[in-house]
């Protein structure tokens, strides 16, 4: 209803009934769609007091990882526009796409850390640095920021709102391509590949 992508994917599971379903899981590790829930609107509340505002962007540089998923969906929850990067960045491909992009602030765990702070005197647009386990000075804690915010509303966005910036396959050096994205897109490919290809049901 307020066009928000991440409401727009998580809130009819939690409608339907599917709170306590498996939501994610890696490995041994599982999220119900209660706790992802939960996670995306306190994490959400935590960047927002970080003053991340509607439209900024936000590098996301980490493993394949359950809270790699939880913090794109939680600056989209914000009402800023999420930019996850392969984890294979060298230090200066995160200048470049920090650059490119102009993101204000970068997400990542503690094996990505030191790349995003060789570059911080290169990119002093980069306000803030979030890192799981952090470990560098300047850089808050993922899990401290969480759990010192209470869960907050998603912010509302249009449909047509650019919410995700995904660098495409053909990128390069000097020629960096970032394919936006709203809710409507990702909609659009979930109707017409997930629902009426692969017959997705929930």
């Amino acid at each position: 209803e307020v066009g928000n992508l991440a409401a727009w994917l998580i809130e009819p599971a939690l409608a339907n009934g599917a709170g306590a379903r498996a939501a994610l899981r890696e490995g041994d590790r599982v999220w119900t769609f209660d706790q992802l829930s939960d996670h995306i609107s306190r994490l959400s509340a935590g960047l927002r007091q970080l003053k991340l505002g509607r439209g900024e962007r936000v590098l996301i540089l980490m493993q394949d990882m359950m809270e790699a998923a939880a913090a794109i969906l939680a600056v989209i929850h914000a009402g800023a526009v999420a930019v996850p990067v392969s984890e294979l960045s060298t230090p200066d491909d995160v200048q470049e796409y920090v650059l490119h992009a102009a993101a204000v602030m970068a997400i990542v765990d503690d094996s990505h850390e030191q790349v995003v702070d060789a570059v911080r005197t290169e990119t002093p647009d980069l306000r803030e640095v979030v890192s799981v386990r952090a470990s560098y000075p300047g850089v808050h804690d993922y899990h401290k920021l969480l759990e010192g915010a209470s869960p907050l509303p998603p912010v509302p966005m249009g449909d047509t709102d650019v919410c995700l910036l995904l660098y495409s396959a053909g990128s390069g050096p000097g020629e960096l391509r970032a394919v936006p994205h709203s809710k409507r897109t990702i909609s659009a490919a979930n109707n017409s590949f997930a629902r009426d290809l692969l017959q997705r049901t929930t």
